[in-house]
């Protein structure tokens, strides 16, 4: 073989590589967005059956009182913004 006929197969094979990892990053990503939905739902059910609905609101029910106020405004502002539209 060849110089050139080694370099082509290299590049195929290095274009199959890549092809396979973005596929495989595709499936990965899918998954990990879904686990992450499914553990956030279960935190918000779980913190909800504790607190009852509107349990986030109250700055009692965090360990933390500087970040939550801080969460807790950015709330307020993005659901005063949706009301707006």
């Amino acid at each position: 073989m060849n110089v050139v006929n080694l370099k082509i197969r290299l590049v195929l094979k290095m274009y199959i590589i890549y092809k396979f990892d973005k596929e495989l990053r595709g499936i990965l990503f899918e998954i990990i967005s879904d686990v992450e939905v499914y553990l956030k739902t279960q935190i918000s059910y779980s913190f909800s059956l504790k607190y009852g609905g509107m349990g986030y609101r109250n700055l009692d029910n965090y360990s933390n009182y500087g970040d939550s106020l801080r969460i807790l405004k950015k709330m307020n502002d993005i659901a005063e913004k949706t009301i707006k539209i």
